[in-house]
């Protein structure tokens, strides 16, 4: 009876101990999973304990990771396509986009009656469009391809917000709308200034685009950051998705917009670029566009 005793001891103890290198085998593959997550391991997971079940397990979960790492270097590289993709078309755009504006030039200087000088002006107008979204194209393809090289300096904001109003106070009469200050903030900030200009005007222009009415600014100093906000009044049906607004090419009434959605992409490359965030909300009907720097 003892000896009975002593073996089913043994036997416990040993169940106790195996339970414990299952344990610490376990523990091992979640610290790998862990590491690959947090560190961009590419390390596999490999079963030391002699364990049929545990070793299929590891094999299965190998097969997902390497199924995953797969996955990746595809979605990678058919990013880097899309990128020469878009490179390749705003560059092809332009040469003959060129070519048409040296017409259309020599035209405006040609003897033309009332319904001929009419058109001409619609086809200008439009080729102006074309250029811009061609310009868009050519600059979020050169972001992308060639992160802009940030030369920080400090700077007031309120100041260069203020600036890139003044001179699009013609375009925003032009389009029959106001511009009220609710907040003017004095906001220093230590950025590209160049490129802070570059997501003003984006943003100016996609105001000018989209908004009816009113455009509210409101430049906030909130230490340690700076915010810069575009309000605008935006109709139920042409509501957009606030969580996709910053996405390339993304619009939220594709049938009457002119805009491929890259204006706001480019803003938020550049503000990410800084060590800055780009955000979007709608209350009542307003659109409200920040950037914080």
């Amino acid at each position: 009876m003892r000896i009975l005793a002593i073996l089913l001891g043994l036997v416990i103890l040993s169940l106790l101990a195996y339970l414990h290198l299952l344990k610490h085998e376990l523990q091992r593959m979640k610290a790998r999973l862990q590491k690959r997550q947090t560190e961009g391991s590419h390390q596999f997971l490999a079963i030391d304990l002699i364990n049929k079940d545990l070793e299929e397990l590891a094999t299965e979960i190998n097969k997902c990771l390497q199924a995953e790492e797969t996955l990746c270097l595809k979605a990678v590289r058919e990013e880097n396509e899309f990128k020469e993709l878009i490179a390749n078309i705003s560059h092809d755009l332009r040469t003959p986009l060129t070519a048409v504006k040296g017409y259309l030039q020599l035209l405006q200087n040609t003897p033309l009656n009332s319904n001929q000088t009419e058109k001409l002006l619609i086809a200008s107008k439009h080729v102006e469009e074309l250029g811009i979204l061609i310009e868009h194209f050519f600059e979020y393809s050169y972001y992308l391809n060639s992160p802009p090289v940030v030369e920080k300096e400090s700077f007031n904001l309120t100041n260069l917000v203020l600036e890139c109003l003044a001179t699009s106070v013609p375009m925003f009469e032009a389009k029959g709308l106001s511009l009220n200050l609710l907040k003017q903030e004095q906001a220093t900030v230590i950025a590209d200034k160049e490129l802070v200009t570059r997501m003003i005007q984006n943003l100016i222009r996609n105001c000018l685009m989209h908004a009816t009415g009113e455009v509210k600014i409101a430049i906030l100093n909130i230490t340690p950051t700076c915010q810069v906000h575009f309000i605008n009044q935006v109709s139920k049906e042409n509501e957009p998705d606030c969580s996709r607004i910053f996405e390339r090419f993304y619009s939220s009434n594709r049938a009457r917009s002119h805009s491929t959605g890259l204006g706001l992409a480019i803003v938020k490359v550049l503000a990410e670029n800084m060590g800055g965030s780009v955000g979007a909300s709608i209350n009542e009907n307003e659109l409200d566009i920040w950037f914080e720097l």
